[in-house]
C-alpha cells in the first residue's frame, strides 16, 4: 500500500510540474497573441490612411482585366532569328 501511495504522489508531482510548465507556455503564446493582435491594427490603420495618389489601389479599383486587353496595351517585340 505505502508503495502505491508514493507512485500516486511521484505521479501527481510530475503532472504538477508539466500543468506548471504548459501554463507558462499558454501565458508566453497569449502575450505573443496581443502583441501580434496589436501589429495588425496599427498595420490596419496605416493602410486605412494610404493617400489615393501613392500608387496602392483601393480594393474597389483593383479590377482583374482581361487578358486580352492587357497583350493589346503591350509592346510585342518579334523575336530575332
Amino acid at each position: 500500500m505505502e508503495q502505491k501511495i508514493n507512485y500516486l504522489e511521484e505521479k501527481m508531482a510530475l503532472m504538477q510540474h508539466e500543468l506548471a510548465q504548459m501554463s507558462h507556455e499558454v501565458y508566453a503564446q497569449q502575450k505573443e497573441v496581443a502583441q501580434l493582435m496589436l501589429e495588425i491594427e496599427k498595420l490596419k490603420s496605416r493602410l486605412e490612411n494610404v493617400q489615393p495618389d501613392s500608387g496602392i489601389l483601393s480594393p474597389s479599383d483593383d479590377v482583374p482585366r482581361s487578358p486580352i486587353l492587357c497583350r493589346m496595351e503591350t509592346p510585342h517585340h518579334p523575336s530575332r532569328a
